[in-house]
């Protein structure tokens, strides 16, 4: 997920800690779409440029996981780091690809 507004299709923000909520949200909403719910991520790829924005990305995970996906403690889900030369737009700052799974009963 990228950090572009479901409505609008654009980047809103040049911030970076707003970009990121932005993409979590995404994410969030896409995996419920699906069907899923961010509990069930298994991985996370985290496509980031700028890699002295690591530990920033990693608090901002911590509390998104913390305030919507309680169950998962303290830990967000498995991932890896990459550091692209740049994204598919230059005003893009992160971009987040997950691999969730959907439990059927």
């Amino acid at each position: 997920q990228t950090p572009t507004d479901p409505y609008t299709g654009k980047i809103e923000t040049d911030e970076f800690e707003e970009q990121v909520k932005v993409a979590l949200n995404n994410l969030k909403h896409a995996v419920e779409e699906a069907g899923s719910c961010l509990e069930n991520i298994a991985k996370t790829n985290i496509l980031l440029p700028d890699k002295t924005k690591y530990s920033a990305f990693r608090k901002l995970e911590g509390d998104f996981y913390t305030k919507y996906a309680p169950s998962l403690c303290t830990e967000p889900p498995a991932s890896t780091f990459i550091c692209p030369f740049n994204l598919a737009s230059p005003k893009m700052q992160i971009e987040i690809e997950a691999f969730a799974y959907r439990a059927s009963y």
